[in-house]
């Protein structure tokens, strides 16, 4: 396959994602505090579960609660995002062979 029809294979790719974000998701249980409720005599038996979500926007942390369903979708754009990285990891490579040659971006990665 030449290189054109591979970078046109990774720019299809990229179209098909929908929804993308990076950060951290949380999933937490919590005890109330109160002494008679089930939560204090069962660490099992804990309120919840209760999701954050915490990620970069603006060089700042951001720090939200989310919920159930859309702890799910920041799972799937989570995902979209990793596999976004692998697919731009590989249009890098192609655009360094564009640029260098094969030969010689092989050569180079021996050297190191």
């Amino acid at each position: 396959m030449s290189r054109a029809k591979r970078i046109g294979t990774i720019k299809r790719q990229i179209t098909k994602i929908d929804l993308v974000c990076s950060g951290t998701l949380l999933e937490r249980t919590k005890v109330c505090g109160k002494p008679n409720c089930r939560c204090a005599r069962d660490p099992a038996d804990r309120h919840g579960p209760y999701f954050e979500w915490n990620r970069r926007q603006d060089a700042r942390l951001r720090h939200m609660a989310v919920s159930r369903e859309q702890a799910g979708q920041i799972r799937r754009a989570q995902n979209n995002y990793q596999r976004l990285l692998g697919i731009l990891d590989r249009w890098e490579d192609e655009s360094a062979e564009a640029i260098l040659g094969a030969k010689r971006l092989k050569a180079r990665k021996h050297e190191t």
